[in-house]
């Protein structure tokens, strides 16, 4: 089985102008949705929630097979947001279905 390389970060709702930015940055480092995945993956899903002391929730989250391979994606997604400075201080948090926290990946620039 593949690794899962995309992560769809949701609509950041009531976020204003920051918000919308997040998603569409987001969007553009997760590749494409399921709708256009063929790949099909047993496992929890997880959510990617971008923090900087404000909280921008992912409300759709990725299906992944481990807490660790939705940690490693995490990590990935803030060494490519960092490439911008303008993420700098931001936060992914990463949860479970249930809200429970598994990892909190800072994005360092």
């Amino acid at each position: 089985m593949q690794p899962d390389r995309s992560c769809r970060i949701g609509k950041f709702r009531s976020a204003g102008p920051l918000g919308s930015a997040t998603s569409r940055h987001i969007g553009d480092l997760s590749g494409p949705d399921e709708a256009q995945s063929d790949l099909i993956v047993d496992g929890a899903t997880y959510y990617f929630h971008v923090t900087n002391g404000k909280k921008y929730p992912d409300e759709t989250g990725k299906v992944f097979s481990s807490d660790q391979a939705a940690v490693t994606h995490a990590a990935v997604l803030a060494a490519e947001l960092a490439r911008d400075e303008d993420w700098d201080g931001f936060m992914i948090s990463v949860t479970d279905v249930e809200g429970r926290s598994i990892a909190k990946i800072p994005v360092h620039t």
